[in-house]
């Protein structure tokens, strides 16, 4: 959840994180060769359209977009079939434009900065996932605190549009724990699901490539 194949461009909560696994959306070839990013180093995302959104049970935080933003640094090149070009860092709503479940409000954020790894590539989109998540959740307008921990969640990359797409299935293979309060809106054990699409806004014109 642009930075993979022949994009390198970047997250939840906070990331949000944020964020590896294998997709289907396009058929998976990969060289096996080096993989290429350029241009490389400090990227800033921001999510591209509609809203990023963690799902845990009954509860859906949508997070508005121009509150969903994300940055990190991208490698200039890696090996291996399956490697990490990346690194990503996530930041989901704020006081004044917060998440929002029904009227209780959020703010989210990676703990650290998750992973961005690439496993295939095929007609300019890269497949991978974001590895290594953990974000923390804090309520706005009432008191709330969770972690929403992982150890990886599907991603694409498309060189065409520089989009990087976060978990486009909505897979729930991530887990919430240390819930304080919530009003039980959040428990302890739900899987939860991230999802989100963003845009590197800078620099511009990120490609990954498998050559």
């Amino acid at each position: 959840m642009s930075t993979m194949k022949k994009v390198a461009s970047i997250a939840f909560t906070g990331a949000a994180a944020a964020v590896a696994a294998g997709f289907n959306a396009v058929p998976a070839f990969a060289s096996g060769a080096t993989w290429k990013v350029s241009p490389n180093g400090a990227y800033s995302a921001l999510n591209q359209s509609g809203a990023a959104t963690l799902t845990a049970g009954a509860v859906t935080l949508t997070c508005p977009t121009s509150t969903a933003f994300a940055s990190g640094s991208l490698v200039a090149s890696a090996a291996g079939s399956t490697a990490q070009v990346g690194t990503v860092n996530a930041t989901f709503g704020a006081s004044g434009v917060p998440c929002t479940f029904g009227t209780i409000q959020f703010s989210a954020h990676l703990v650290h900065p998750a992973q961005l790894w690439a496993s295939a590539y095929h007609s300019g989109v890269t497949q991978g996932a974001i590895k290594s998540i953990s974000a923390s959740i804090n309520g706005l307008n009432l008191t709330c605190h969770a972690k929403v921990t992982g150890s990886s969640i599907p991603a694409t990359f498309d060189n065409a549009t520089h989009a990087l797409t976060v978990n486009q299935a909505g897979t729930k293979t991530l887990t919430v724990g240390s819930v304080t309060g919530c009003l039980g809106a959040l428990q302890n054990g739900q899987s939860a699901g991230f999802t989100a699409k963003y845009n590197i806004l800078s620099p511009s014109g990120v490609t990954i490539t498998d050559p």
